[in-house]
């Protein structure tokens, strides 16, 4: 696979990855040992464990300046529902206050990010519990890969109706 892709092993699927070039591997997963139930989607279906594939020309890119959104999974999955994608920069950004309805997992690629009095430098990771209001700060460009387990919403302004992303 050329760079820019991504390989997700859902959970308890049998996979051997082999990686013939520079590789970032990075390794996340629910904080539940149970797979996930309910959501936004409804139950994944029973006879996942899958193994999915996506090249840099099968990511869903978009975004809004000046950052790009590089979509691996969207949480369309009938299987395993999770939600996998990077954001890279070429400036320094901040993010207004806003919590999501999933946990998620923010592992730092390259530049820094400050998350409260935290600075996370590149290949540092952390993990945000749902419903946990946060912002991301940056003084300089910086890249970011995000994993949700399971399809989620935002709330940006306290009070305001969350909106589904995907």
């Amino acid at each position: 696979m050329r760079g820019g892709g991504a390989v997700i092993v859902e959970a308890g699927a049998p996979a051997s990855v082999e990686a013939t070039s520079e590789t970032v591997v990075v390794h996340v997963g629910p904080t539940e040992p149970v797979p996930a139930s309910g959501g936004l989607h409804g139950d994944p279906a029973a006879d996942g464990h899958g193994v999915h594939v996506v090249t840099a020309e099968d990511a869903h890119v978009g975004g809004y300046a000046p950052m790009r959104h590089v979509g691996f999974a969207d949480s369309g999955c009938p299987t395993c529902r999770i939600n996998f994608f990077r954001i890279d920069c070429d400036e320094r950004y901040d993010t207004p206050s806003h919590l999501h309805s999933q946990d998620e997992i923010i592992h730092v690629v390259s530049g820094a990010l400050r998350v409260g009095p935290q600075l996370l430098p590149a290949g540092t990771s952390v993990a945000i519990p749902r419903e946990r209001r946060y912002a991301l700060r940056t003084t300089g460009p910086f890249s970011f890969l995000n994993y949700r387990r399971d399809a989620s919403s935002v709330v940006v302004a306290p009070g305001s109706e969350p909106h589904l992303e995907s």
